[in-house]
């Protein structure tokens, strides 16, 4: 059967949380709580099913994501065609690099006065174009959209035999 890959990633979280959920169901079974001298509850339980059902889980998702990671390796996307790997890659670089230094860097004004309370005034200059970096933001902004657009892109376009 052929999946897009944004679908078998799809498939892939559906699977991990019904996975979640087996494991979740199988710790409300797996024991039984009685009074001593009272007869044992029965139960269906069975430690070997959920093993089963839990291992055939295990694999599948596996097998999924081996073939996403092979598909992130190996498939051009249409931003200077680099790989989605490549792509996910740039993408957190330039995420990280837009939050952790141009957006705390983001001023409206070259130069800031703050009168104090001794009468003095500060004064903050900084030491870099605010209009430039105002540009830069706007570029970096643009630039994570596009890296984005290429993935899902990618993520739409190819399919992969399951």
């Amino acid at each position: 059967m052929k999946y897009t890959l944004k679908e078998l990633i799809k498939k892939t979280v559906e699977l991990q949380e019904e996975l979640n959920d087996l494991i979740a169901q199988e710790q409300m079974y797996y024991s039984i709580e009685f009074f001593e001298g009272q007869n044992i509850p029965k139960s269906q339980y069975s430690f070997d099913k959920y093993t089963e059902q839990i291992e055939s889980l295990i694999q599948k998702i596996r097998h999924y994501k081996m073939l996403i990671s092979d598909a992130n390796y190996n498939v051009k996307t249409t931003y200077k065609d680099l790989t989605i790997n490549e792509c996910l890659i740039y993408l957190a670089q330039m995420s990280s690099y837009l939050h952790q230094r141009l957006n705390t860097m983001k001023v409206y004004k070259q130069e800031v006065s703050v009168l104090l309370e001794d009468g003095n005034t500060k004064v903050t200059r900084y030491l870099f174009n605010v209009e430039e970096l105002k540009k830069t933001i706007k570029q970096t902004k643009k630039k994570i959209n596009q890296l984005q657009d290429a993935i899902d892109l990618a993520n739409l376009t190819h399919y992969i035999d399951v």
